[in-house]
């Protein structure tokens, strides 16, 4: 039997270390070209994303009208309320308060004598009906006569008499409009009402 050398055996150590340095050093290598490639191809994503956003900016830009103006919804808040009797000052029996189009117009006499009916028609109802459902009557009584440019934001029923009575003048000017309503008068005359001041 022959024995191996031992530097034989010394040899394959240090072959052996040697190896392991070499795939070490390979794998090193490896890792560093995968690094690379992801940074290159992050760069080129970011730099892709970047110029596409310029473009669509210049795009937007080129395409944006000169000088434009915002868009702004102009509309005034009013106050309508409807009182029986021939002062103005009396409690009423509805108001509603809206905002509306400064070109819309509302008939006040017609929504008085509307509210006046609905209230004679519906008492039960409207006493049990929410503020939400209180505003969706009001609203139905303004659009009774207008077009889709009022926004209702409260409105208010009270009591009315047993009496007949109708809407004999209209009050106040502006924002706030006060609608009188009285029985007809028996003689000839027309009622007397009082209005305050800037009636009309």
């Amino acid at each position: 039997m022959s024995e191996r050398p031992k530097e034989g055996v010394y040899l394959d150590a240090a072959l052996a270390v040697i190896g392991e340095q070499v795939e070490e050093r390979i794998d090193e290598l490896d890792r560093r070209r995968r690094r690379r490639a992801r940074v290159g191809v992050s760069a080129l994503v970011a730099a892709t994303l970047l110029s596409g956003s310029a473009a669509a900016y210049a795009i937007a830009q080129s395409h944006r009208p000169p000088h434009q103006a915002p868009i702004v919804e102009v509309s005034e808040t009013r106050q309508l309320s409807c009182v029986e009797g021939a002062d103005a000052s009396a409690p009423a029996y509805f108001t509603v308060s809206y905002r509306a189009d400064p070109a819309a117009s509302v008939d006040a006499m017609a929504v008085c004598a509307d509210a006046r009916s609905t209230l004679a028609s519906e008492t039960a109802r409207i006493a049990r009906s929410s503020p939400v459902q209180l505003v969706a009557i009001a609203t139905r009584l303004l659009k009774a006569d207008a077009a889709d440019r009022f926004t209702v934001e409260a409105a208010s029923f009270g009591t009315i008499s047993a009496d007949p009575a109708t809407p004999v003048r209209v009050c106040g000017d502006g924002d706030a409009t006060v609608v009188l309503v009285a029985p007809p008068d028996a003689g000839s005359s027309p009622p007397i009402v009082v209005c305050s001041a800037g009636s009309r």
